[in-house]
C-alpha cells in the first residue's frame, strides 16, 4: 500500500479549486492516506460521474486513512487518493462504495503527489459507473453555482408569494419592456440563469440590492 502524508482535503459533492474553498468548509486535514495510480482515460469518471467502486477496493482502503484530531469515524472509514500523471482527486466512500465526496488538493500538494505518482504501479479498480453527469454547474466556478442558486431561491419565492409588481420591476430592468403576466416573467428569468451573459449579471445585481 503506497500512502501520502499530510494533505488537506476538502470534501463535497461537486469539486471545488482549492482557491474557492471558503473558511466555511470543513477541511480535513490527513496524516496519511492511500494513493493509487490509475489510467488517464478513467478519471474522469471518478471526478463526474456517479460510480461504485467493487468490494475488493472498499476492503483495501478500509480504515487506512488516519486524520489528525478525529472527530468523525467516517473520515478514515473508507478514504483515499487517485493519480493520474496529470491530475489528482481525493475520494471518500460509503460503505456500499458509492463516492459520496470529492476533493481537489492544493496545487503543491497535487505536484507533489503527481511527482510521487511516477514512482509507483497503475492499480486497477473495478468499478461501474451509476449515472453519468449532466450537470451543467460541474463547468462553473463555486462563486457562479451559489449566484444561480441564490437567484433561483429569490425568484421562486417571490413567485411563489404572487409578489407581481416586484417581478415585474425586475422584468423591465432587465429587458426595459413591460410585461403583466408573471408566470411569463418567471420563465423568462429562469432562463437566464442558464446563460453566462450581462443579463444573469444585472439580476444578480438586482437582486442582491433590493433584497
Amino acid at each position: 500500500m503506497n500512502y501520502v502524508f499530510d494533505v488537506c482535503l476538502n470534501f463535497n459533492k461537486e469539486l471545488y479549486n482549492f482557491y474557492e474553498w471558503n473558511k466555511n468548509d470543513r477541511v480535513v486535514y490527513f496524516l496519511k492516506i492511500p494513493v493509487f495510480k490509475i489510467e488517464e482515460e478513467l478519471m474522469n469518471d471518478f471526478i463526474k460521474n456517479d460510480i461504485k467502486v467493487d468490494n475488493h477496493f472498499l476492503k483495501r482502503i478500509y480504515n487506512k486513512s488516519q486524520i489528525y484530531l478525529k472527530k468523525s469515524n467516517k473520515y478514515n472509514d473508507y478514504s483515499c487518493i487517485i493519480t493520474t500523471n496529470k491530475k489528482t482527486i481525493g475520494l471518500i466512500f460509503d460503505k456500499n462504495g458509492y463516492i459520496i465526496g470529492r476533493s481537489y488538493l492544493s496545487l503543491e500538494e497535487e505536484d507533489e503527489v503527481t511527482e510521487f505518482s511516477k514512482f509507483i504501479k497503475y492499480t486497477l479498480i473495478n468499478y461501474k459507473v451509476i449515472s453519468q453527469s449532466k450537470n451543467k454547474e460541474n463547468y462553473l466556478t463555486r462563486k457562479e453555482q451559489e449566484d444561480i442558486k441564490t437567484l433561483k431561491n429569490h425568484i421562486k419565492t417571490l413567485f411563489d408569494n404572487k409578489k407581481v409588481e416586484e417581478l415585474k420591476y425586475i422584468h423591465y430592468e432587465i429587458f426595459n419592456e413591460l410585461e403583466d403576466d408573471y408566470i411569463r416573467i418567471k420563465s423568462k428569468l429562469d432562463n437566464i440563469l442558464s446563460m453566462n451573459d450581462q443579463k444573469r449579471e444585472k439580476l444578480l445585481e438586482i437582486i442582491k440590492y433590493v433584497y
